[in-house]
Formats: structure tokens, sequence, C-alpha cells
């Protein structure tokens, strides 16, 4: 059984993250310090954005010559920001879907697949999200999150799995892609967490295919 999986990445690997709304990158410095992380916008003006972190710490950065017109609240979004020195700047972001638990049915079951050719990097529960980016060989491709068809979930106990989908696509490099699922339907009325295991079958860093299940403690908001 996993713990929650969360891996950082080397600078050139961030910078070059698919998909995102890039920022002035003037005045780079060695010794400055990056995050790549999950936020949830809170207000954005012309000149810096509120971004509130999964752990509840709000975070003011200046946005550079971005424009913060799609910055709008409560938007879930990828951030990839300069935490020091301060002030901190926004060098990157990008929009992140959100979607739910879903049931595998008979009829959405091709739609869901059960492909195993990706790579999670980031993978962690969060703001009341399953927070998921993974990376693979597909530019068709699309991840889901089912409830455990084999066991069943409890009053403080869900089962899951996340399932991906590759769409028989399969491009010569990788690409990256975000998604966040929301955890709320897990909510059990008076309960202050639910702990969640989540089964993967997904590529690790020796190419090779591994089952695994993660366990976590979801903390509900207040």
């Amino acid at each position: 059984m996993m713990k929650a999986k969360f891996v950082r990445f080397s600078i050139i690997m961030l910078i070059g993250v698919c998909g995102f709304t890039s920022c002035n990158l003037d005045n780079d410095d060695e010794n400055e310090i990056y995050a790549l992380q999950f936020v949830t916008v809170e207000n954005a003006s012309s000149v810096d954005a509120q971004l509130r972190l999964d752990n509840g710490n709000l975070v003011t950065v200046e946005l550079g010559e971005t424009s913060s017109g799609t910055l709008t609240k409560n938007l879930r979004c990828l951030a990839y920001y300069r935490t020091s020195p301060t002030p901190q700047r926004l060098y990157s972001i990008q929009e992140v879907p959100t979607s739910t638990i879903e049931e595998l049915t008979y009829a959405k079951k091709d739609s869901i697949g059960c492909d195993s050719t990706y790579y999670l990097n980031m993978f962690y529960v969060g703001a009341d999200y399953l927070n998921v980016y993974f990376s693979s060989y597909s530019s068709k491709k699309n991840i889901s999150l089912i409830f455990s068809p084999d066991r069943t979930s409890s009053q403080d106990t869900a089962y899951l799995e996340l399932r991906y989908n590759a769409n028989n696509s399969k491009n010569s490099t990788t690409s990256s892609a975000p998604m966040c699922f929301k955890l709320e339907q897990l909510r059990k009325e008076g309960a202050d967490s639910t702990i969640i295991f989540v089964k993967t079958n997904s590529l690790v860093s020796t190419g090779k295919y591994e089952t695994k299940e993660y366990e976590f403690r979801q903390v509900w908001k207040k």
C-alpha cells in the first residue's frame, strides 16, 4: 500500500509544461526557488493575483506580462511561480478541468478505458480534490476516477480506481495534463474525515507497469 505520491520536477521540466499561459521570465537567478502547485484563484487584478494553496495558505503573486482576464474567482489551476525571493512571481498558469467520481457502467466502459500507458507525476488529496498530474504519449488522453467495481465503500472508507484511456493514440514524445476530481460526494453527514483507497495501474520509472493502491485521509473543510 502506498501513501500520497508527490514528485518534484526539475526547473527545465516545469517551464516546459504544455498548455500553460506564460508570464515574463526576466531577471531569473539561480538562487530563486520555484513551485508547481494546484491552486484555487481567490482574486485577480491587472498586476497580481491571490492564490489559495491546498494547505489553506493564501499567496499573492505578481502577474508580470500575463493578462488576468481569465483568472476568475474559484478557478482551479496549476500554477508555476517563484516562491523566493519575494515578491512572489507567477511565471505560468493553466486552468485545470474538474470532474466527479463515476460509476463504471457497461455504457461507459469503453470511454473510461483501462490503459496503463501513463506516468503519475503528482497525485495527492487537497482542498477536497484528488489532484492528478500525469504524462503519456497520447494526444487524446483522458483520465477518470471511478468507484471500485470490486469493493464496496462504507460510511468512513471509500474504494476508488483511477482509469486511463489513451484512445488509441500514440505520439513520439510525452505530454502532460492535470485533472482534479471533486471528492465532496464521499462526505457523510457528521464525518470529519474519510479514508480513501485509490487503485492505479500505470508506468513507473523503470518502464514497467505496476498496480498500486494509495491511501489518503481526506479531512473535510469546515
